[in-house]
């Protein structure tokens, strides 16, 4: 359902893409993949607020999913620089907290074995 979904929104059949998702949701509310992707038809009609809103809800199911962690960014990116001035700043006020009460995560490639520094030779 959810491919349907997204198939729908790429045609611009943003109601259609909408019910789909709803089924999707109907059909499996927990699940982390369709909840990451409910703000994607939102995102495509440039209505960042609600997209945005939506992306946390798959945070608030899975906080160290990687790809819900960053599928927020597609969402902030194209928002942030469609404003401008003061406005951003605003924006960026506005935005809801980091997940897990604002704790930290390690980040992708901060495992030493990852980030240890390559032998010169």
């Amino acid at each position: 359902m959810a491919h349907l979904a997204s198939v729908a929104a790429v045609t611009h059949r943003f109601d259609e893409a909408g019910a789909w998702m709803a089924q999707a949701l109907l059909a499996d509310p927990l699940d982390v993949g369709v909840n990451m992707n409910l703000g994607d038809p939102m995102m495509l009609q440039r209505r960042w607020a609600e997209a945005a809103t939506a992306q946390q809800r798959a945070l608030e199911l899975a906080p160290t999913h990687r790809p819900s962690q960053l599928r927020p960014a597609w969402v902030l990116a194209p928002a942030f620089e469609a404003l401008h001035g003061d406005l951003r700043f605003e924006a960026l006020a506005a935005l809801p907290p980091p997940p897990l009460g604002g704790q930290v995560q390690r980040g992708f490639g901060a495992d030493e074995r990852l980030t240890a520094k390559a032998p010169t030779g």
